[in-house]
């Protein structure tokens, strides 16, 4: 059984902030480690209501919190589980993450191939639906007269045989 010294006797524990309280070693132990003698020093300084009584009660709670923390330490075989269960968690979110990695490369090679194949068809069905003058020549062969004259050429394979004058008009 610890015994108070004199000078914790006569300590002015009314003048102590939270802060104050939470420092001094004798409160910290008396607290934890309560005596007969303690919680009797202790009882009589609540009964005084001191105007830091809302303080003292504060450290008081503050110091119950903390050691009811202590009692409650996991044991080494429920840390080790705890910490493999993590593990096991950390590792199925890793492979997930680079599952969708995977599926946002595969996606975006796949958005790629489709609009080069997209160019490809557009310019290739373009030059069928757009030919150029030469191309439209070589496919289109209307019996034509062998002539000098510049000819023009109009639908239903109508020929019309245009004369030109000396000014370059043609007529």
């Amino acid at each position: 059984m610890k015994m108070m010294n004199s000078e914790q006797k006569h300590t002015d524990f009314s003048l102590y902030t939270f802060e104050e309280f939470l420092q001094n070693d004798f409160f910290i132990s008396s607290m934890n480690y309560p005596t007969e003698e303690t919680q009797k020093f202790w009882d009589e300084f609540e009964q005084m209501n001191p105007s830091n009584i809302d303080e003292y009660i504060a450290a008081k709670r503050y110091l119950e919190v903390f050691s009811k923390e202590k009692e409650e330490v996991l044991s080494n075989e429920e840390t080790d589980d705890l910490w493999t269960r993590i593990q096991a968690t950390n590792i199925n979110k890793e492979k997930a993450k680079r599952k969708n990695y995977f599926l946002i490369g595969l996606s975006s090679a796949a958005s790629v191939a489709i609009l080069v194949g997209c160019f490809f068809l557009l310019k290739s069905y373009s030059s069928v639906l757009d030919p150029d003058i030469a191309t439209f020549a070589v496919n289109t062969k209307a019996d034509l007269p062998l002539t000098e004259e510049t000819l023009l050429i109009l639908a239903e394979d109508n020929v019309v045989s245009l004369k030109e004058k000396r000014n370059g008009d043609y007529v």
